[in-house]
């Protein structure tokens, strides 16, 4: 049982075969941009996560301080 499960989990996170065609490259390119876009996002996002975290224990800092 185990085994089907690691089978299922390898072919969903295997790298996708390289495509043959005239498109191939196109497609690789496109996915290339397709990753890149996204980790941007990700840390785009961490840093905004990570600022209002750093606003929100400035705030209650300032709350405990007036207390």
């Amino acid at each position: 049982m185990n085994h089907i499960f690691r089978k299922s989990a390898d072919k969903l996170f295997r790298v996708a075969n390289v495509e043959q065609g005239s498109n191939a490259e196109k497609l690789q390119d496109l996915r290339r941009e397709m990753q890149k876009r996204l980790l941007e996002r990700r840390q785009t996002e961490r840093a905004l996560r990570e600022a209002s975290r750093l606003e929100a224990q400035r705030r209650s800092m300032t709350w405990r301080a007036t207390t």
